[in-house]
């Protein structure tokens, strides 16, 4: 399912966008959470100037998706949020006239209309969590109320060395049952970097009716 548009204008849209960084970052303060420098959703163009009346629908649905995943993310917790990126739009090119043709003694049928084309917003995300965290927050993903999908998944131990056979070797001490024994594998955090998208399916236009 997608998100659905909601009439905004650029400086409601502006307005919404510093409320939320405002209001994820005082969370990410209290539970010790980091996030990038100068974060601002990954919307950074639009700290200083407001986007088109045509834009701010679309920019407000994509804000909105990436605010809930990130208040998700923050409440888990994760450890940090390392990189939130929007990729840039690649504008679409301008469809061309078509050139007239000669008229035809047989009636042509009429070309059928062409679908409009799917629209698409990319974004990077990055951050560390925990494994049992990163599991969690993979799983938030499908959840989301937009059509959002994994486009690209790399993972990083935050302790790629192997532990040594020094650390391997138990406590020795009169009595075992006593010792504490040291975790060496799986409370290790992870690294995670996603490259998301989300999808637009504009709503075909109505075909012309017919002459009678």
């Amino acid at each position: 399912m997608e998100a659905p548009l909601e009439p905004i204008t650029p400086q409601e849209f502006q307005d919404k966008l510093r409320e939320g960084v405002n209001d994820l970052s005082k969370t990410a303060k209290e539970k010790n959470i980091k996030l990038p420098d100068k974060f601002f959703f990954g919307f950074d163009e639009y700290q200083s100037q407001l986007p088109s009346p045509e834009a701010a629908p679309a920019l407000n649905r994509d804000f909105r998706v990436l605010q809930k995943l990130l208040q998700n993310l923050v409440s888990l917790p994760v450890e940090s949020i390392n990189i939130l990126e929007r990729e840039a739009v690649a504008e679409a090119a301008p469809t061309p006239t078509p050139t007239p043709q000669p008229t035809a003694k047989k009636t042509a049928a009429a070309p059928l209309p062409s679908a409009p084309p799917i629209l698409s917003t990319r974004f990077k995300l990055s951050f560390t969590a925990p494994q049992e965290k990163m599991r969690a927050a993979i799983n938030l993903i499908p959840k989301s109320e937009a059509f959002l999908i994994i486009r690209s998944l790399a993972m990083e131990n935050t302790k790629p060395a192997a532990p040594s056979k020094k650390d391997a070797i138990p406590p020795t001490g009169g009595n075992k049952k006593s010792a504490n024994l040291q975790v060496l594998l799986g409370n290790e955090s992870v690294k995670t970097d996603l490259s998301l998208e989300i999808l637009d399916f504009p709503n075909p236009e109505p075909e012309p009716p017919k002459k009678q």
